[in-house]
């Protein structure tokens, strides 16, 4: 009896000692979590061996005390760290006071802890709460451990052990068990109802200084202001403590008073998005706000929490809405643009003016409505006007149609309705909002369209950007053999052969990327396909339109066929040419060896004749005497008048006719010459052409002006021969009768570059005309040395360059030449 007396004072003080820890739990709980396990183990450790002070001694060596329920509690309600440090405290302790029982003790209070341990696992992994069957069991598991391990002492002491302590264990460890778990629960409660008031404070405040509205709340038994955040002290233009204490009554003015909002408040219980027109700061500015009142808890007492948006602006805004408005009506009858709106749940319909206008309606002299609006529509087009206003209301997508409208004049005009669909959400309701315009202009300029379209000597083919064809003229019928009816719609692609359309399908993407005026084959091999399959050379010219459905591109289609066929011809022809010019220069250089070895030899007998006249004049001493008058005279015809004119002759014409062939070889080899085609720097050439003229200017008193002349890609060797000639002539042709004056200047195009020489010299003939590029033909005095092959070779050279030349000349003014040099050469 004595020992179940103990025990009970041993748990009551136990329990008392919980209370204790209730006191301490505030700050433990507000530890962190590792932190909070350790403080809880050293209590509980120091709590046990408190309960250890006063223990119950079966028989030397055996102490009973209530340690089990303390380290069991420790372990079951705040984890294995603290379970694991208070039993090692008490095992320690228990060790000091020695004796047969303590091992077996050691063994009990880590045996306790396991269990504690597991069946908080237990519970924990199938989220069973703890209740009092839960605690209750605890204690029976604990107490039969703690009657397990004295049941282990030796023989003599082991019965009298569990007859003392077993009956009393079992029955008190599972109250004790259960009324520390229950205090212990309403401690920890209690502490998260604190703490969690003190967080909801602290949230509260947290986030009302986060929010981006003014935020106040007051009591509602003085209506006095209790806590105001920052934005509020900015919005109202305070200090809190300017507004802390201060009625609420204060921040309002006469335009809606305190007492109305507090009418509405105990009206409906709270107050939802009122707005009140009149709040005056402290500086005594005057502003709207949209109000929100509701009741809440705070800090364990009733207040209202306030909320205020500034609409100030809004209002403003508002204002300038309805002045837009009424702009709108003004801009919507200058540009013609009326404006509708449908409801689609109940039909009910509404017209801009404009919109009665475009009409041929006085606004607002009749109720708009659906019937009305296509009772105007032309009969003709009223069937597409139902099909797509049905087709909104089926599929819930935008409305868009052309159609013709009958005013009651019987004048017919094009119009333009687009709408979309709009949903507002407060009323639920469901509208399509559009506008409405005049395009009958733009129609008649779409029908003028057509008819250029219908005289363009091309096919017209223009597609959108999905390549599917929207109009064609009656050419691209004729062209392709499809129907206009066959053709818009479908894909452009189907009039491609087939082995070109992917190239076509990269071309489209490339130049709808970068569109842009273009023509296609040109260069490249294009075919189109008719319906009789057969395919047939084009040449295409695309040109980007901008419309209101986007971009789309308008092709020029040209069918290349018979032009084809010229240019196969042509090359043909160019080639037969060719051949023709290299047997000609072929021609030309035989003919000019040929002749080359009999004037060798001419020359070399003439030689020997010169050679043997003189040895014949050098016997005139011994000829002489022997021969009468008649004679002598006969001999001095032959060897000093006679013979010498003959082979003088003979000498001449051998030299012209040497030049002759030298000129002829001169020019077929033009035609072989390779030419180096780079970057010329123009002036120099001129420059140097001139320097070596100096001297021959000077005498002559010749002026030259040279202008600053363009680069040209050319031979520099031939472009020099050219300007050698050109500028050479115009000295050597310089006229007696006036100051001569030479000009060298050029024009610079895209594609080609011309160069003009321009003198005030004698100049040519009209007669004389056909004459200038034609060889060994010369124009002027015959005192000029020279074959008249030099503009020959000129006009050959300046054709190599796939230029031209040409001259403009008068007796009276003088002469330019002029020659053109392409700037794509290879």
């Amino acid at each position: 009896m004595s020992f179940v007396i103990e025990l009970t004072n041993n748990i009551t003080l136990l329990l008392s000692l919980l209370f204790v820890y209730g006191l301490l739990s505030s700050r433990i709980l507000q530890m962190p979590s590792r932190q909070r396990q350790i403080s809880q183990g050293l209590i509980f450790g120091v709590f046990a061996i408190i309960a250890m002070l006063i223990p119950f001694e079966i028989t030397p060596g055996f102490i009973y005390d209530g340690r089990h329920v303390v380290i069991a509690m420790a372990a079951f309600f705040t984890g294995p760290i603290a379970g694991v440090i208070s039993c090692i405290m008490v095992c320690l302790y228990r060790l000091t006071l020695g004796g047969i029982g303590a091992p077996l003790a050691v063994g009990g209070a880590f045996s306790v802890v396991i269990v504690a341990l597991v069946m908080r696992k237990f519970m924990d992994e199938r989220r069973l709460p703890v209740t009092a069957g839960s605690l209750l069991i605890l204690g029976l598991l604990e107490a039969g451990v703690s009657i397990f391990w004295p049941s282990l002492s030796p023989a003599p002491i082991r019965q009298q052990i569990l007859d003392t302590i077993a009956i009393p264990v079992i029955t008190l460890f599972p109250m004790a068990i259960l009324l520390a778990g229950w205090i212990f629960q309403y401690i920890e409660r209690q502490e998260l109802v604190a703490k969690s008031l003190r967080n909801n404070a602290e949230w509260f405040q947290t986030i009302s200084e986060l929010l981006p509205v003014p935020l106040l709340l007051y009591r509602s038994d003085d209506n006095a202001v209790l806590y105001v955040n920052e934005k509020f002290c900015q919005f109202y233009g305070a200090t809190s403590e300017e507004l802390l204490d201060r009625p609420m009554s204060t921040l309002f003015c006469g335009f809606d008073s305190f007492d109305k909002v507090q009418e509405k408040l105990q009206a409906e219980g709270l107050v939802r998005n009122f707005e009140v027109r009149g709040h005056r700061r402290l500086d005594g500015q005057v502003f709207w706000s949209l109000l929100t009142i509701e009741p809440i808890m705070f800090r364990g007492a009733s207040v209202m929490l306030t909320i205020f948006v500034d609409i100030t602006e809004r209002k403003q805004v508002e204002e300038a809405l309805r002045q837009s408005d009424r702009s709108l009506q003004q801009a919507q009858a200058i540009g013609h643009v009326g404006s509708w709106e449908l409801d689609l749940e109940t039909d009910k319909t509404a017209w801009s003016d404009e919109f009665f206008r475009i009409c041929g309606l006085e606004p607002g002299s009749v109720e708009p409505s659906t019937e009305l609006r296509l009772s105007m529509v032309h009969p003709d087009d009223r069937p597409l006007a139902v099909a797509e206003l049905e087709r909104v209301h089926q599929e819930g997508k935008s409305y868009y149609i052309e159609k013709r409208i009958v005013r009651p004049n019987n004048e017919i005009r094009w119009v333009l309705s687009q709408g979309e669909i709009v949903y507002d959400a407060e009323t639920s309701s469901k509208k399509l909002i559009g506008m409405f315009i005049d395009i009958t202009q733009r129609k008649q300029m779409e029908n003028r369209f057509r008819a250029l379209l219908e005289s363009a000597p091309d096919a017209m083919v223009i597609v959108d950007q999905n390549g599917c064809i929207e109009i064609v003229n009656s050419q691209a019928e004729h062209m392709f053999g499809y129907t206009r009816e066959e053709l818009i719609g479908h894909e452009v692609a189907f009039l491609i052969p087939e082995s070109l359309r992917s190239r076509s399908l990269d071309n489209r993407v490339a130049y709808l990327k970068q569109p842009y005026i273009r023509t296609l084959g040109a260069e490249l091999d294009l075919y189109a396909t008719h319906k009789d399959g057969h395919r047939f050379p084009v040449e295409i010219r695309l040109s980007p339109i901008e419309t209101e459905k986007g971009l789309l591109v308008a092709g020029a289609v040209r069918d290349v066929s018979e032009r084809r066929e010229r240019e196969t011809q042509l090359k043909r022809m160019n080639s037969d040419l060719e051949q023709a010019n290299r047997e000609i220069q072929h021609f030309a250089y035989i003919v000019s060896h040929d002749l080359r070895a009999p004037l060798i030899n001419l020359k070399g007998f003439s030689d020997i004749l010169n050679s043997s006249l003189d040895q014949i004049t050098a016997m005139n001493d011994v000829v002489m005497p022997v021969m009468d008058e008649q004679q002598v005279k006969t001999w001095n015809n032959i060897t000093k008048d006679r013979v010498p004119t003959a082979l003088r002759f003979i000498s001449l014409s051998v030299d012209r006719m040497d030049s002759y062939t030298s000129a002829i070889l001169k020019l077929s080899r033009l035609g072989r010459h390779e030419l180096n085609i780079k970057r010329v720097v123009t002036n120099d050439i001129v420059q140097k052409i001139v320097e070596s003229l100096d001297s021959q200017m000077k005498e002559q008193n010749i002026q030259v002006e040279i202008d600053d002349l363009p680069d040209v890609y050319a031979d520099q060797l031939t472009l020099d021969q050219i300007f050698a000639n050109i500028i050479g002539n115009a000295v050597k042709y310089a006229s007696p009768d006036r100051e001569e004056m030479i000009r060298i200047y050029a024009e610079d195009s895209l594609d080609q570059t011309t160069f003009h020489i321009q003198d005030n010299g004698r100049g040519i003939a009209e007669a004389d005309y056909d004459k200038v590029f034609a060889p060994f033909r010369r124009i002027g005095k015959s005192s000029v040395e020279g074959e008249g092959m030099g503009l020959a070779y000129v006009q050959a050279m300046v054709r190599r360059h796939g230029g031209e030349i040409w001259f403009t000349s008068s007796v009276e003014t003088g002469s330019i030449f002029s020659f053109r040099l392409p700037k794509e050469l290879t």
